[in-house]
């Protein structure tokens, strides 16, 4: 849905005369459309510099479209599988923290986000790592995401 553009942010909510305002629930410094919430909004920029701090890899996509290409520019079925996998797991814990901001009115920090975000990437990775995957791959995910 979100690469279809087709979530409901609260600039479409607003709109359509459901929502009462359209400003961003975690920045409140502009609409919350698809491309703010993920790539402008300061509170999501601050969570993928963190998850790019953490595996030591430059993460700096300016649209859906860019990650996209991205990703499929990387070698290695595995590595592009874990980098995928990460990417869905940082939009989805974007959402999930937008969500708790607008029901709950609160908002957790980034760190605690990113640290919960690569423990379950990890555990996930791990439950289904392949028996046939090169030992130099599984040195290549430990050393990234336990490091």
């Amino acid at each position: 849905m979100i690469l279809l553009k087709k979530i409901r942010v609260k600039a479409l909510l607003f709109r359509i005369g459901v929502s009462a305002d359209a400003s961003c629930p975690l920045c409140q410094n502009a609409d919350e459309w698809v491309e703010h919430l993920y790539f402008e909004c300061e509170y999501a920029r601050m969570c993928k510099n963190l998850l790019a701090h953490r595996l030591k890899v430059r993460l700096d996509p300016s649209s859906l479209e860019e990650c996209n290409d991205a990703l499929n520019l990387i070698t290695g079925r595995f590595k592009r599988q874990v980098f995928q996998s990460l990417y869905a797991g940082l939009l989805y814990v974007i959402w999930k923290e937008r969500n708790r901001a607008v029901w709950d009115k609160c908002i957790r920090c980034p760190e605690k986000v990113i640290e919960e975000l690569l423990t379950d990437i990890r555990q996930r990775i791990e439950f289904v790592l392949p028996a046939k995957i090169s030992r130099s791959n599984v040195e290549w995910f430990r050393k990234m995401m336990y490091s």
